[in-house]
């Protein structure tokens, strides 16, 4: 066998490739692994974001309830369900034309977890004021105001909110012998301030709401001696909008698309109650159910980004409410004269994933 020899021509080329082959490899040792890949935006960063039409939606169907009930209280007939008793006379004194009513109220409401949502507890005081009309021929209207606020506390998370709203809202009924044809309108505006923590410290954000809703109902007033029942049906419809926002602060504040909410309803149920004098005092106690049924629900999906792009996007589902709902309450109320009635009522509703307690006091003065 040959000896194995290398050419001096080659020599040059050999010791060129050893030295480029080391210089490969020291540059691959400084640069070392490559970054990792960017992280998306985290669902559950937003959910107070996601509570806001929840508690919107609290507010606005207390609001379009207590309007549709007011509207009918002007008449012999319609009793003013869940205004706290049967409009009876305690004399002699004539119908009067003009009513005023207030009443102070709480909420207490819950909503499980839903997707990336993980529930919340929302905590609502707030006020109403009216002046209704009655008119020729069976008719009567009504015009009022409402102001509330809500504290809204995210499950499990360092997520907190505070809804402030105003609504207006007015009403028109008319009655012919037993039967009272209802209906009522609101607007609503308000802002959101809300305050959430990460690893970078606080982050907090302020946007605003809008909202709008209308109802319609009719009932049939039915009495025996002191008693009275009150069947109902009506249907209703509402629609939230939640403007965008960018929050500021922390290690990864985000920015969100708007959100809008449409709801249609209908319902049907029944009040029971029993009035009675003592003296020239009329007292009274009344209880209530009501079935409430989604006919259509539109809830958008929210993109949530990184305002300093730390973050991928992503797009996060809106709440949505179980289709069928269950609401019962009762009131009780005192007359102390023609001109003058209080009033105290509860309220609950209840559906899969879902409870409310409400509670309101209330004054009504006509003249």
């Amino acid at each position: 066998m040959g000896r194995f020899q290398i050419s001096p021509r080659l020599l040059p080329t050999f010791w060129m490739a050893l030295v480029l082959a080391a210089l490969g490899s020291g540059q691959a040792v400084a640069q070392g692994p490559g970054p990792g890949p960017t992280p998306t935006v985290a669902a559950s960063a937003i959910n107070s974001y996601l509570s806001t039409p929840g508690a919107i939606s609290d507010l606005t169907s207390k609001f379009l309830r207590d309007n549709a009930n007011q509207a009918g209280a002007h008449g012999q007939g319609s009793s003013n369900p869940l205004g706290g008793g049967a409009d009876a006379s305690t004399g002699d004194a004539a119908r009067p034309t003009y009513r005023f009513w207030t009443e102070g109220y709480g909420l207490n409401s819950r909503t499980g977890a839903q997707n990336a949502f993980t529930g919340d507890e929302r905590k609502t005081w707030g006020g109403i004021a009216g002046l209704g009309l009655t008119l020729p021929s069976g008719w009567s209207a009504g015009v009022s105001v409402d102001q509330g606020q809500t504290k809204i506390a995210v499950r499990d998370l360092p997520q907190s909110s505070r809804l402030d709203l105003t609504q207006i809202g007015g009403n028109i009924a008319y009655e012919t012998g037993p039967w009272t044809f209802a209906a009522a309108t609101i607007h609503g505006f308000g802002e959101v301030k809300s305050h959430r923590t990460d690893g970078g410290g606080d982050i907090t954000a302020n946007y605003d709401v809008k909202l709008w809703g209308a109802i319609g109902e009719v009932s049939y007033y039915w009495s025996s001696g002191s008693w009275r029942v009150v069947p109902k049906i009506g249907v209703d419809w509402t629609r939230i909008e939640v403007d965008p926002f960018t929050e500021s602060g922390g290690a990864i504040p985000i920015t969100a698309t708007g959100q809008n909410i449409e709801r249609v309803r209908g319902f049907a149920g029944a009040e029971a109650g029993y009035s009675w004098l003592v003296g020239k005092t009329l007292y009274d106690i009344a209880a209530y159910a009501r079935v409430v049924d989604i006919f259509s629900q539109d809830v958008d999906s929210v993109l949530a980004s990184a305002a300093n792009g730390a973050a991928l996007p992503r797009l996060v589902p809106g709440v949505t409410d179980d289709r069928l709902e269950f609401a019962t309450g009762a009131s009780t109320s005192v007359k102390l004269s023609d001109a003058l009635r209080l009033y105290a009522i509860y309220d609950g509703r209840f559906r899969d994933g879902f409870t409310s307690h409400g509670g309101t006091l209330g004054l009504e003065y006509r003249w």
